[in-house]
């Protein structure tokens, strides 16, 4: 969903990476071959191994690509200017914009955890990034530890929003249609802001 975020000068390089991400995205890293690759770009298995030196270098670039490009439109929203609900209001849109544009990446990521595999502690190195970047809006405002810490709002945050995107298919009988159609995007970034607004105001309200 959404344009890749590594663009590379090479139209083959590009399709490699880009059939890599939906492939990973939805049978795990495990359960791909560099043929698998190789068929769903339309090249020989050669030209995987010519712009790559393996497997391993392809999911490593994406995932790195995916963290490092996360991580700065999260930033970007916490250094805007605003009150602290305004500022909250801006990273949470910075977040659903990011993950509506690229759906297969928090996919291959749900997979990779689900597997436990070789790549998990790129994917905590990731998620450090991230809860780093969100910390800057909330820095000194949350206490280190216990129920009401910043680690619990990051995570309940980031399930609010990937589940809705990892479950849409199994969503559309209750979703009255497509749950990703523009439609039910703004209706559940809407209620994403009420959320948000619910929960700032029982933490703060003191």
């Amino acid at each position: 969903m959404g344009a890749p975020l590594l663009k590379t000068k090479n139209d083959t390089a590009q399709r490699i990476l880009d059939s890599s991400l939906e492939l990973f995205a939805r049978h795990g890293y495990a359960g791909v071959s560099v043929r698998d690759i190789a068929e769903r770009a339309g090249v020989k298995k050669a030209a995987v191994f010519y712009h790559y030196d393996n497997k391993a270098q392809l999911l490593e670039r994406l995932l790195d690509t995916y963290y490092t490009s996360y991580q700065e439109a999260l930033r970007g929203a916490a250094q805007k200017e605003g009150t602290l609900a305004e500022r909250l209001h801006q990273l949470l849109d910075a977040n659903l914009d990011f993950i509506e544009e690229n759906l297969d990446y928090v996919r291959l990521v749900q997979v990779e955890v689900a597997h436990e595999g070789e790549n998990l502690e790129s994917i905590r190195n990731g998620i450090t990034l991230l809860f780093n970047a969100a910390a800057k809006v909330l820095e000194g405002q949350l206490p280190e530890h216990g129920p009401l810490a910043l680690r619990h709002l990051f995570v309940t945050f980031s399930g609010m929003i990937n589940t809705y995107f990892l479950q849409a298919r199994a969503l559309e009988p209750i979703w009255d249609g497509n749950p990703i159609s523009v439609a039910k995007l703004r209706e559940r970034r809407e209620h994403l802001h009420w959320a948000l607004d619910a929960l700032t105001s029982a933490l703060f309200r003191n």
